[in-house]
């Protein structure tokens, strides 16, 4: 209100008007509200105060994991992102509550992670239990025996008899070697192994008695070497090595 006038100082009065300005807001605009946006924000120098829009229900969040009847409901099924996991409750080909992780935000975006070891990193399969059954026989080049059975496992394992070449028992190729001899010769062993035994038939030529080589380190009989196979006759050579040591014997003059 207007200072009275009369016999009060015009300071007084001034003091007055101010102190009425502060407590009822003299010099400021009424304050008002907005409800826009969705950011609070207060103005002071227009006196606007603005309230976000609130939804009334909140969206629904993502669940962390997918459940799909079949292979086509997931066929149908989209990922809600990338990443999320998915559980297939029937599945015939990969078992029962297969899983399924989203790869792509597309209907059927998804890419078996469980299941089978073909969707596996193959190279860091560790098996340490369980039971192994109704698998494909295991070839002899993949470490197993090629058969199912004990009779076909030792057939295939059997050590095939190989012809001596370059005039060299390569331990490594087989257990049973053989030659027809038509000169003399000078026989070398390649990768003997402590624990193997090899046996070598040399067939002599009818018309010659032909002598054989043996390397130095063999050890014979009373230390008496066998080198000469009769014409016409068949030595069987068999070799041991034993302790590092390889061990020679021979029967000689089977008819041919």
């Amino acid at each position: 209100m207007p200072c009275a006038t009369g016999n009060i100082p015009a300071r007084l009065c001034t003091v007055e008007e101010a102190v009425e300005g502060i407590v009822l807001g003299a010099g400021h605009p009424a304050m008002t509200v907005t409800n826009v946006g969705s950011t609070f924000a207060f103005n002071g120098t227009t006196q606007v105060l603005n309230v976000p829009v609130i939804p009334a229900a909140p969206a629904t969040p993502d669940a962390d994991v997918q459940v799909m009847a079949d292979a086509s409901a997931r066929a149908a099924a989209t990922p809600d992102f990338i990443g999320q996991v998915g559980v297939q409750v029937t599945d015939a080909t990969n078992g029962n509550y297969s899983l399924w992780v989203g790869y792509t935000v597309a209907p059927g975006g998804w890419t078996l992670k469980a299941g089978t070891l073909a969707a596996q990193n193959s190279t860091a399969v560790s098996i340490t239990g369980g039971t192994v059954t109704g698998i494909t026989d295991l070839a002899v080049s993949d470490g197993g025996t090629g058969a199912s059975t004990a009779p076909a496992a030792r057939v295939n394992l059997r050590n095939p008899s190989l012809p001596l070449t370059a005039n060299d028992l390569d331990w490594s190729l087989s257990d049973n070697f053989y030659v027809t001899l038509t000169a003399p010769i000078a026989v070398t062993f390649s990768n003997a192994q402590d624990g193997q035994r090899i046996d070598f038939v040399v067939v002599a030529d009818p018309a010659l008695s032909m002598a054989i080589t043996w390397p130095a380190a063999v050890k014979w009989p009373a230390s008496v070497v066998s080198t000469l196979v009769a014409n016409g006759s068949t030595g069987v050579f068999t070799f041991k090595k034993i302790n590092g040591l390889i061990y020679g014997d021979v029967v000689i003059d089977y008819v041919t």
